[in-house]
């Protein structure tokens, strides 16, 4: 009975591609919750003082996270066979050796929940380690490193850049927004972070659903079209619109904002980690999900 339950809600939904459910959304925001308790403490381990560089740390790891996702998902559509099937270049080549790997090909350890914890542990691997040797700098540095490659991967595969333009004009101009309001009620613009994080979620939602599905024919004529996998997203798009959703991404990452900082019961160190628990978990969905849209993937 129970592995019945966890092949039809947990497994199934990774191999079947149907994304998230009521049940697995639970049990990944326990595990979500638990883990970040748990990496707060291994975290104050190694900084006396929890500030903003613990999300300069991060940031390149989120980057090669969802940059990794994105080429599996190239992989899975067939973005990169086609692109091989239609050039005869060194980037061809080099695609052709990707896929003989099979080091992206889909699977547990490249899609959620699996790809967010081998990056949080490739994360904590070198956070660790170099906070060991005595030279935390270098751990951005590694993740910059690890990073650019895979960028690089799919530099090739852009086929729609102008909606990069419209994600980040949709974005910037909210995040304009925040900040002004940030600014008239004294709040620290270190938590704009928190906000452009979950604009870029949602404004690349909005972009990939209620614009490409309309304007590209590749929807119709293959039918390779966008949906929301989120079970509260696509309650809050499918039923009020796409751009009420990103509406309420903008008020609520501004509300949460608002009153982290206004809590006295939090430590400054405690504040600052959940700015960044609260930037990642936006940012993540946003990258991979604009840097999909662009390359077709």
């Amino acid at each position: 009975m129970i592995f019945d339950f966890i092949e039809r809600y947990f497994i199934n939904a990774i191999w079947e591609r149907s994304g998230y459910n009521p049940y697995n959304t639970t049990v990944y925001a326990f595990i979500g919750l638990l883990s970040i308790y748990l990496l707060y403490r291994l975290i104050k381990r190694y900084m006396k003082s929890v500030d903003e560089r613990l999300l300069y740390y991060v940031m390149p790891y989120v980057l090669l996270g969802s940059t990794v996702r994105v080429i599996t998902d190239c992989i899975d559509t067939g973005v990169i066979s086609t692109y091989i099937s239609t050039h005869n270049n060194l980037i061809s080549n080099v695609y052709n050796l990707l896929l003989a790997s099979h080091l992206y090909d889909y699977g547990y350890l490249t899609v959620t929940p699996g790809i967010y914890i081998l990056t949080a542990t490739v994360f904590l691997s070198v956070f660790v380690i170099t906070h060991r040797i005595g030279n935390p700098k270098l751990t951005p540095v590694i993740g910059y490193l690890l990073w650019f490659p895979h960028l690089f991967i799919l530099i090739p595969l852009i086929t729609y850049p102008v909606y990069l333009v419209i994600i980040l004009t949709i974005a910037g101009l909210g995040s304009l927004i925040g900040y002004l309001l940030l600014k008239r009620l004294s709040i620290p613009t270190l938590y704009l972070w928190v906000i452009f994080a979950h604009l870029l979620d949602g404004s690349a939602t909005f972009t990939s659903i209620e614009l490409f599905n309309r304007w590209e024919p590749i929807c119709n004529s293959l039918g390779r079209c966008y949906s929301e996998q989120h079970v509260l997203s696509s309650v809050i798009g499918d039923r009020f619109g796409y751009h009420v959703f990103l509406l309420f991404k903008f008020l609520l990452s501004f509300l949460i904002v608002y009153y982290l900082n206004k809590d006295r019961s939090l430590s400054k160190d405690e504040k600052t980690y959940l700015l960044v628990v609260l930037t990642v978990i936006g940012l993540a969905p946003g990258i991979r999900d604009t840097l999909r849209l662009i390359t077709g993937g």
